[in-house]
């Protein structure tokens, strides 16, 4: 596991540890992730490489279908 995936790793497990949560592959973004709740609400998590950080977006604000 490279640092970066770690870094995504740990930040989905303090902002959805225990909810109930599908977490996929979101390829459209470096190292992304797509946590879709029951409601079919999402967010995708995804490390910003020009940053240097972790940066996300929610469903009303990415064009990933």
């Amino acid at each position: 596991m490279t640092e970066v995936t770690q870094i995504i790793e740990e930040w989905i497990v303090e902002n959805f540890e225990g909810e109930d949560v599908a977490i996929e592959d979101c390829h459209d973004y470096p190292y992304g992730k797509e946590i879709t709740d029951k409601s079919n609400d999402y967010v995708i998590v995804f490390y910003d490489l020009d940053k240097g950080r972790i940066n996300y977006l929610f469903k009303e604000q990415s064009t990933h279908n």
